[in-house]
Order: C-alpha cells, then structure tokens, then sequence
C-alpha cells in the first residue's frame, strides 16, 4: 500500500474477513502485494489469522479501529 499498513486499516475495516483477493480488490494491490500487506500486518498484531492452509488465509482486525 502506498502510504502504510495503517493507512490501509480504514479501507479494510469495511470487509467482515481478510482474504488476499477481498484485500487486492479493495486496496486495487497485485495478489503477491496483497499476501504481503496481510502478513506484515499480523506481525504488527494488527490483523489474526483465523484460518488458514497452504493455499488460502484468512485473517479478521484484531480491534475496531478508534478515530483519531
């Protein structure tokens, strides 16, 4: 995501689950980027992994976001 993982919190907040295609559409990313994007989130403990195997992941936010 251009600007940060945090910046693309906002825009995720909308979807109930985390998937790599769901967080591609959204965020207009490349598949590879979109992986990449929720993995880095879930070692910020911002997204968890909620299901998960070799070929799909699904994540959900940790916590609603609070307006800043």
């Amino acid at each position: 995501f251009a600007e940060s993982p945090e910046a693309a919190l906002k825009e995720l907040s909308k979807l109930d689950v985390l998937t790599p295609y769901a967080v591609a559409s959204q965020l207009n990313l490349r598949l590879s980027a979109a992986k990449n994007l929720l993995k880095e989130l879930e070692v910020k403990k911002l997204v968890q992994m909620i299901q998960g195997n070799a070929r799909i992941k699904i994540y959900k936010l940790v916590a609603p976001l609070t307006p800043q």
